[in-house]
């Protein structure tokens, strides 16, 4: 059974052994020219380090800007999201379901639990890089695509601009 919860600061290390898993999983495309190495780059020791750090304080001191939500089955984390309520929008900032658990409705589940939280008033972006099948979970959610580019600045430290989508819920 899938339990939805708050992520509590011991999680830190879950949440970001399964979100690397979900990037090896989900990223490497060779059209594109991303590869296993942009990942192993992104994931030295130091920076591992720094991350779990970033989400043990995101869990030790959450804010109502800031809604973080894991899905767990047997205190194993199978799932993320994490969304930014900001003055005027909401950014929906991660959301990672273990590849051995994808097509189970958990990236749904952390979607509907986590949209109870977020004020109605304000419109939910999300980017998605446009190659992943993320854009297809995401429209059957109810996002709709606004408008596809190449990121500004290259997010892999192989200097590759990925394809980006940008989507907002309706």
């Amino acid at each position: 059974m899938i339990i939805i919860s708050k992520p509590k600061p011991e999680d830190a290390k879950g949440i970001h052994d399964m979100m690397k898993t979900s990037w090896y999983a989900t990223y490497p495309n060779k059209e594109i020219g991303v590869t296993k190495g942009d990942g192993d780059l992104s994931y030295t020791p130091e920076v591992e380090q720094k991350q779990i750090e970033v989400l043990r304080h995101r869990a030790e001191h959450q804010k109502n800007t800031d809604i973080s939500l894991v899905a767990k089955e047997n205190e194993k984390i199978v799932g993320f999201i994490r969304l930014k309520i900001g003055e005027n929008f909401t950014d929906l900032v991660s959301l990672y379901v273990d590849p051995d658990f994808t097509g189970k409705g958990i990236g749904t589940e952390l979607w509907n639990e986590a949209y109870k939280s977020l004020p109605k008033d304000k419109p939910i972006y999300v980017e998605v890089v446009s190659y992943t099948k993320a854009k297809d979970f995401y429209t059957k959610i109810g996002f709709v695509k606004i408008e596809e580019y190449l990121d500004k600045e290259p997010l892999l430290s192989s200097g590759i601009h990925l394809p980006l989508t940008k989507m907002v819920f309706k």
